[in-house]
């Protein structure tokens, strides 16, 4: 509860609790069952019934989303919001809390962000869980990450769009495997359909509508709702690029529906919300030229 003194454990002071996200149980040794507490500022509140033992103060630097108790050993995951990625968004902690081994989550090693783009958001754990030696870990942007406690590796077990629906789709000409995706979180992703796994992202300036990859394999148009297109380059040969806007248009004001590539290539036809078809020349996609309207 917000605000609300409780009786601390230093001679019967009061404390103010801030508000708490989380909630654990666990046991020490020589104790009996106690609850433990996740705030809004990163500290752990160590409770036994509505007794305040201790304060573990900035066991984050954000707010404690999750916590998770595993019964057979006692030990307990904290899971939160960093402001740098730089910083130990997992933790495990014995069971008196006194000693933790803290873990980092990459998950946008291969994400590039546009031009005009909000940044990517801060890693933001909302759900963890622990089993055989591994962490499970749920991120705000719908993506599932496990942990191996031993080593600190973490791999994506599932990724996918977040907020608003998803317009944009389109097969890869060249490799029926790749699959390219455009939401309305803003995000255009390239996915391998063989293994499930994303591989590259860029994040938009503005919320995705329409995506279509030229006969080539190598530009993706993408239509944004701000009328925008950008021709974003995109080299599968090597896995570690990352997707780069090599053009933006924008002669239209409203949402971009739909976005298709003439058959050789060279004519790329973009229509929206407008009631407009405007056809370009873009067989240098770095200057794209207006060859044509119907309205």
């Amino acid at each position: 509860t917000k605000d609300r003194p409780s009786s601390a454990n230093s001679g019967g002071e009061k404390t103010r609790i801030p508000t708490m996200l989380s909630m654990a149980f666990g046991q020490a040794p020589s104790s009996p069952i106690l609850t433990y507490t996740g705030s809004m500022q990163g500290d752990i509140y160590c409770w036994r019934e509505n007794q305040l033992l201790k304060i573990i103060a900035k066991a984050h630097a954000g707010p404690i989303f999750a916590m998770y108790t595993t019964l057979s050993d006692g030990f307990i995951v904290t899971g939160a919001k960093e402001p740098s990625s730089e910083n130990s968004v997992v933790k495990l902690w014995d069971s008196e809390m006194n000693r933790c081994k803290p873990f980092t989550i990459e998950p946008h090693t291969l994400s590039a962000v546009a031009d005009g783009a909000p940044p990517l958001a801060s890693v933001c754990v909302k759900a963890v869980s622990r089993i055989r030696g591994s962490i499970l870990v749920g991120l705000a942007d719908n993506e599932i990450w496990m942990i191996n406690e031993r080593n600190g590796t973490s791999q994506p077990l599932m990724t996918g769009h977040g907020d608003g629906e998803l317009w944009g789709l389109s097969v890869h000409p060249k490799e029926p495997q790749v699959i390219i995706s455009a939401s309305q979180d803003g995000s255009l992703r390239v996915w391998d359909a063989n293994k499930k796994t994303q591989m590259k992202r860029l994040q938009c300036p503005a919320p995705a509508q329409s995506c279509a990859v030229a006969p080539n394999g190598r530009f993706v148009a993408v239509g944004l709702v701000n009328g925008q297109v950008l021709i974003v380059a995109m080299n599968l040969a090597d896995a570690a690029s990352q997707l780069k806007v090599a053009h933006k248009i924008r002669d239209r004001g409203k949402a971009i529906n739909d976005v298709k590539f003439s058959p050789d290539g060279k004519v790329l036809a973009v229509g929206g919300q407008d009631c407009c078809v405007d056809l370009y020349n873009v067989t240098d996609p770095q200057a794209l030229l207006r060859i044509g309207s119907c309205k």
